[in-house]
């Protein structure tokens, strides 16, 4: 009967290599001569894991998960007998201790000024407690996160309508400066309308009158008393009106 129990648990390929033995202490020996392994180099392998295991883009959550299944398995191959005495007591304290650190040791950069507290506490907190804190500053954290972009429109709406008010208000001051004079260089009138060309009007008091302006006044006044004067001749030379 144990002899069927052993055979149907094994894996199909692994019969026919026990097909012909009859005894079922004989067939545990030889499956144990061949599968067994030392605990040493899986001990090794789980205390790497624990080395260079990093939260990375894990959640808290999910990166205790995953070291604290590294320790549970550590803890099978433990060898130190339960006991209540004071020495087994510290022993189990340090152990706590030590998985602390190394939980703290993986965390993610943005959980430098929580582990620093943490650091900073005298004695300890116990694991519990620090994966409690941990994870009490990643929901904050988290919350700190969504609230930013919503802050982030806010200020980019009041921007776009402060810029949109100012283009408003610009839009209704007229140009007074759309014309200008070349020859004066100056604006608010065009050339045909500047007074140092067609005179300034009597009575003038403005101080921005310069002689240039008097000047040109009289001298088109001059030029129209010529030319009446031209006209009055006739266009054919040596005769006069007379």
């Amino acid at each position: 009967m144990v002899v069927s129990w052993i055979f149907n648990s094994l894996a199909s390929d692994l019969h026919d290599s026990i097909a012909y033995i009859d005894s079922a202490r004989e067939i545990w020996t030889d499956l144990e001569e061949r599968f067994s392994q030392g605990n040493a180099p899986r001990i090794h392998e789980l205390k790497r894991e624990l080395a260079i295991t990093q939260q990375g883009t894990m959640s808290v959550a999910t990166y205790y998960t995953k070291v604290k299944g590294f320790w549970d398995e550590l803890n099978t191959y433990s060898n130190v007998p339960h006991s209540t005495c004071g020495a087994a007591k510290e022993f189990i304290a340090e152990r706590e201790k030590e998985k602390v650190h190394q939980f703290l040791m993986g965390l993610s950069e943005k959980f430098n000024i929580v582990r620093s507290q943490i650091l900073s506490t005298d004695p300890l907190p116990s694991l519990a407690k620090v994966y409690a804190l941990v994870t009490r500053e990643e929901r904050q954290q988290s919350l700190a996160a969504s609230r930013a972009p919503t802050i982030e429109a806010a200020a980019f709406n009041a921007r776009n309508t402060k810029s949109m008010t100012f283009g408003t208000n610009k839009d209704r001051v007229p140009n007074r400066n759309k014309f200008f004079c070349e020859h004066c260089k100056k604006t608010n009138h065009t050339r045909d309308r500047c007074y140092e060309l067609i005179g300034y009007p009597e009575g003038w008091t403005n101080k921005g009158r310069s002689t240039k302006g008097r000047q040109s006044s009289s001298n088109l006044a001059n030029n129209a008393t010529i030319s009446q004067s031209e006209s009055s001749f006739s266009l054919v030379n040596g005769l006069t009106k007379e």
